[in-house]
């Protein structure tokens, strides 16, 4: 057997497996499908996608483009279709109703009318029985919007993140409260947060040992 035979078996039984694996990628049963978003970054998408694929069935990102490319059964493929149409939406309006409350303990507890409904919960953190409000606001902005707002000496800053449909949460990014005593501008709690809509939740801001008082925030976010 000649060199040049031995080379042209030898890249035949290489070349083999190869193609053997290529057709396997390209099983009649699997279609390949790209989608460009316009609104939401596409490597988000995973959370909506996952419980869509059969099980063969995967997706590829091209950041450069905002692209998914989806490989999967034509069923499948019109789900995630009509799945990908749903989140791939402009952003969307939230409003944000925060209040500030001073809590404290007091032996003849005083609750204001507009405080009683989440007199209870605020009762839970820290087991204070007497509320007063120090103001509210409710701000509005779509995701992706940045939110600075003034409260009665205090300033609230953060940014509205993209809503979770899976769990119906928005989150707050680079959630800050500070006091304001004229110029001077103090923090008093920095954090992130997943609020679900509609749901109140109570957080502690501060507290004063000496005092036996405490601020509150109570914060309801909507979709508007």
């Amino acid at each position: 057997m000649t060199l040049r035979r031995i080379a042209l078996v030898l890249i035949i039984a290489l070349a083999a497996p190869f193609a053997v694996l290529a057709d396997d990628a390209a099983a009649p049963n699997l279609s390949v499908r790209s989608f460009q978003l316009r609104h939401k970054e596409a490597d988000k998408a995973a959370v909506v996608l996952k419980p869509l694929f059969s099980a063969k069935g995967s997706f590829s990102v091209q950041p450069s483009s905002n692209t998914l490319v989806v490989t999967d059964q034509a069923e499948n493929l019109k789900r995630i279709a009509v799945a990908l149409e749903n989140f791939d939406l402009p952003p969307r309006p939230f409003v944000l109703e925060l209040k500030l409350v001073m809590a404290s303990r007091a032996a003849q507890p005083a609750i204001p009318a507009d405080l009683k409904e989440i007199a209870a919960k605020l009762s839970g953190v820290l087991r204070f029985n007497a509320f007063e409000k120090v103001g509210d606001l409710r701000a509005i902005g779509k995701e992706g919007d940045p939110v600075l707002a003034k409260i009665d000496g205090y300033r609230a800053e953060f940014r509205f993140g993209e809503l979770d449909p899976v769990s119906a949460t928005i989150r707050l990014n680079d959630f800050q409260l500070s006091r304001v005593k004229g110029e001077e501008v103090v923090p008093v709690l920095k954090t992130s947060l997943n609020l679900k809509l509609g749901q109140t939740v109570a957080l502690g801001a501060s507290r004063d040992p000496q005092s036996q008082r405490a601020l509150m925030l109570v914060l309801v976010a909507r979709e508007q």
